[in-house]
């Protein structure tokens, strides 16, 4: 019997897409012919092999610097929003997604975690048990997505967020965010979630094989993180989208600072990430991030260099 279409048949359900149209960008968040320009409130990116920087009340308190390096594409993301909550007391975003296996999650993340975030109910009283709450509902979306949409991938985050002068620095997977003191001293504010941890080669270890590849430990051979949205081939191997939250108080030392994806942590070191910061010369940080990159692109190496997203924050600007 051929059924016909009547009013109360249900609407199929639609189909979740992971490839995100941007519609939130503006018009001044568009490049430059030039390769960059001044940025204010929030901005999405295409990938580039340029400098962005971003400004608040007047000041530039924001440099975002990306190479693509040796791969042959850009799977990095990163959002930079100098104030979430405009007219009101500052409260800043800013995030590096780096994508494996394809960009659609970090393109997702770069869309909509902030956005996840915000919609808690606990946002403003418990932002710790807001972040957790949105990284699960979003890795739940992305999860959803990919089993629509038979796609793989995923993606690690770091993440910071202020709630007046407490820092939440908010990690998933391997990437890194530093503090610079005005002394030039480095202090590194959370721990990577990779096998080469004591606590997470024990948690996956019974859930996971893992195997060596280019001497590096990898849940199935193939994963090097240990946490990271997406990947749902690999969530019954101990693979968890549950984030590590460290709060730093601000002080009238802290300086800059630093978040970057591990392709420019592979190359540039503590040791030599302060000398290079003491190397710089101006008081701005107009520029810094793609001075940074610059140098670890320089470097010699015997392997194709990853991708690399940097954005250098200058703390002190938000409260001077």
């Amino acid at each position: 019997m051929i059924q016909t279409s009547t009013n109360n048949q249900k609407k199929p359900k639609p189909k979740l897409q992971l490839n995100v149209n941007i519609t939130d960008v503006q018009p001044e968040s568009t490049h430059s012919s030039d390769g960059w320009k001044q940025q204010t409130e929030v901005f999405f990116h295409e990938p580039i092999d340029q400098s962005l920087q971003f400004s608040h009340n007047g000041k530039t308190v924001a440099d975002v610097a990306q190479l693509k390096c040796g791969r042959k594409y850009q799977e990095d993301r990163f959002v930079a929003i100098p104030n979430l909550n405009q007219n009101k007391e500052a409260q800043f975003f800013y995030a590096i997604y780096d994508g494996h296996a394809g960009h659609s999650v970090s393109a997702i993340l770069e869309n909509n975690l902030h956005k996840y975030l915000q919609e808690e109910n606990k946002f403003c009283d418990d932002l710790e048990k807001a972040i957790i709450n949105g990284f699960e509902k979003m890795n739940k979306y992305i999860l959803d997505c990919q089993d629509e949409n038979q796609l793989l991938g995923g993606s690690t985050a770091i993440c910071v967020i202020n709630k007046h002068k407490d820092l939440y620095i908010v990690n998933l997977g391997d990437s890194a965010c530093v503090l610079i003191t005005e002394e030039c001293e480095i202090q590194k504010l959370n721990l990577e979630h990779k096998l080469n941890r004591e606590d997470e080669f024990k948690r996956v270890e019974q859930m996971a094989t893992i195997l060596d590849r280019h001497s590096i430990p990898r849940i199935n051979g193939e994963l090097a993180v240990t946490r990271a949205f997406g990947d749902k081939k690999h969530r019954q191997s101990g693979l968890i989208a549950i984030p590590e939250i460290k709060i730093h108080q601000v002080d009238q030392k802290d300086k800059y600072l630093i978040l970057a994806s591990d392709g420019f942590w592979d190359i540039i070191k503590n040791d030599e990430l302060k000398k290079l910061i003491e190397n710089w010369n101006r008081k701005e940080i107009d520029q810094l991030a793609q001075y940074l990159l610059d140098k670890a692109a320089s470097k010699n190496t015997n392997y194709k260099k990853d991708n690399m997203t940097l954005i250098v924050v200058d703390v002190q600007s938000y409260w001077k």
